[in-house]
């Protein structure tokens, strides 16, 4: 265990029976996630991108021309937005479809 792992242990170890710390540590392994070093992104987020990418074939949006075009990039920016739940995370920014199409 990692000096940090063992810090985090120990400050909840008045609070976690040996029994809940088994079911954690058990939930954490049937898990076939490997959390990711972003910390602007959460675990949730990183599954539903990789479900996006890999079983939904969430790809850039077409150049045939070369060029990028508006309609592409906004529909883009909105599958974006439902992976990564800007409505809830970025409010008032990206979370706000007039942000995107601006």
């Amino acid at each position: 265990m990692e000096e940090r792992d063992s810090l985090v242990h120990r400050e909840f170890t008045s609070l976690l029976t040996s029994e809940a710390e088994a079911h954690i540590r058990s939930s954490f392994k049937k898990s076939d996630m490997i959390p990711d070093d972003d910390i602007n992104t959460s675990v949730d987020q990183t599954k539903k991108l990789i479900v996006a990418i890999t079983k939904n074939n969430l790809t850039y949006p077409p150049r045939p021309d070369g060029e990028f075009h508006y309609s592409d990039i906004v529909a883009f920016l909105d599958e974006l937005s439902g992976i990564f739940d800007w409505p809830k995370y970025k409010k008032a920014t990206l979370g706000k479809p007039s942000f995107r199409r601006w």
